[in-house]
């Protein structure tokens, strides 16, 4: 089984409700665990906040595509956005315990993506202009109690 799926919101937090409801209906009509549903419509949420906060700066016009594959294994999703390119050049090493005593009040977002999914990796792409985030969550990894 594969299901690809995609949807576009414009760049204003106001579609996150509608967003996470769309999302919790494709993913529960696929017959995925509750609390995978839950984990994974935080992540998607948190990224799709971010993009909306530092990629857009406001609410505008602009566009948040989510792309959804679900397969047997897997669910992967990616956001894609024009706005300000988001990554740093060089990864952030410290532990959420780390910044949480250095005073950070930003930033936990991704830390939060990062620890819900298997596997996040951040680009941008110069020929297009977009910021790509991809998220990858194995079921297996669900079912046998991870995160």
């Amino acid at each position: 089984m594969e299901v690809l799926h995609t949807i576009r919101i414009k760049s204003d937090s106001k579609n996150l409700a509608d967003l996470r409801e769309e999302l919790e209906r494709l993913f529960m009509s696929h017959h995925a665990v509750s609390d995978l549903v839950m984990k994974l419509l935080i992540a998607i949420d948190e990224a799709a906040s971010n993009i909306i906060n530092h990629a857009y700066k406001s609410p505008s016009d602009d566009e948040i595509e989510i792309s959804i594959r679900i397969t047997d294994e897997a669910v992967e999703i990616s956001l894609k956005d024009t706005g300000e390119p988001y990554l740093s050049p060089k990864k952030n090493t410290r532990t959420l315990d780390q910044k949480i005593k250095s005073g950070d009040k930003r930033g936990y977002g991704l830390h939060l993506i990062e620890r819900i999914m298997d596997k996040v990796e951040r680009k941008h792409l110069d020929d297009t202009g977009e910021n790509v985030i991809t998220c990858l969550k194995y079921i297996r990894s669900e079912a046998a109690g991870r995160n």
